[in-house]
């Protein structure tokens, strides 16, 4: 073989080599695109036989005093707040006759301050009212009244799957149920009669915003994030042990 050839095979290789090396270097690879995911939290009326009878009656769902929130129970979501809090809005067209506006929103602020005051790295902030209806992923954190799949209240949230942060989180009280808003102090059932609390299923189901499960264990009836709810019952404006320890657990 002459000489040339020798040279022209080498160079041939040479640049199958290179080629090939350097070639994934300049291989740019499409990025997944972020998805959202969503959960549904319906948090249910306390069904009858969950109740204790007395005197050999027939069983009815009512409000018990509280006897132990000190157990430590909580479970975790998986998604955390946003660093910067999130900004709640609130249709006032939707609430019932009977809630005057400023005492509801007063209402809605203790609920979040509850927890702010519990892990001050939970945050919200009013937004100001809104004329979104309907629960979707539009970027307003509602906070209405409406229909809720049969029970109380849902929370409906929108979190990130790659970071686990929220992106959007709506609350909706049941349109069809009674309501008031009482006064803190009255007691663990002082609320009025046959009426939900505004500000005691508030602060339950802002505490999915925050990161934390229903609970459904009868030794958990007494935390905030008992998955059940009665009338008359103010017990879940303050929070137990375990919804504490589960909000200090909540990190990115």
């Amino acid at each position: 073989m002459k000489n040339w050839q020798k040279t022209t095979h080498l160079v041939l290789i040479f640049a199958l080599v290179l080629l090939f090396s350097v070639a994934p270097l300049n291989t740019t690879q499409a990025k997944s695109p972020r998805q959202l995911r969503e959960v549904v939290f319906i948090h249910y009326k306390l069904p009858p036989e969950l109740t204790p009878a007395k005197g050999g009656n027939k069983p009815i769902a009512a409000c018990t005093l509280t006897t132990n929130d000190d157990i430590n129970d909580y479970g975790l979501t998986g998604w955390y707040m946003p660093s910067d809090g999130l900004a709640y809005q609130i249709n006032i067209s939707t609430l019932p006759d009977n809630l005057n506006v400023n005492d509801f929103i007063n209402a809605i602020d203790k609920a979040t301050n509850t927890w702010t005051q519990a892990d001050n790295s939970q945050q919200w902030s009013y937004g100001g009212t809104t004329n979104v209806r309907r629960s979707r992923l539009d970027g307003v954190n509602l906070v209405s009244f409406g229909g809720a799949s049969g029970g109380i209240a849902v929370t409906r949230t929108w979190y990130w799957t790659d970071t686990h942060e929220v992106a959007e989180s709506d609350i909706t009280f049941a349109s069809n149920m009674a309501w008031s808003i009482s006064n803190a102090n009255n007691g663990d059932c002082g609320g009025a009669a046959g009426t939900y609390d505004v500000q005691d299923i508030a602060t339950h189901e802002f505490g999915h915003q925050v990161g934390l499960v229903d609970l459904y264990s009868s030794a958990d009836k007494d935390l905030t994030m008992y998955g059940y709810g009665v009338t008359t019952e103010l017990k879940k404006d303050s929070l137990g042990t375990g919804d504490v320890s589960g909000a200090l657990a909540v990190a990115p």
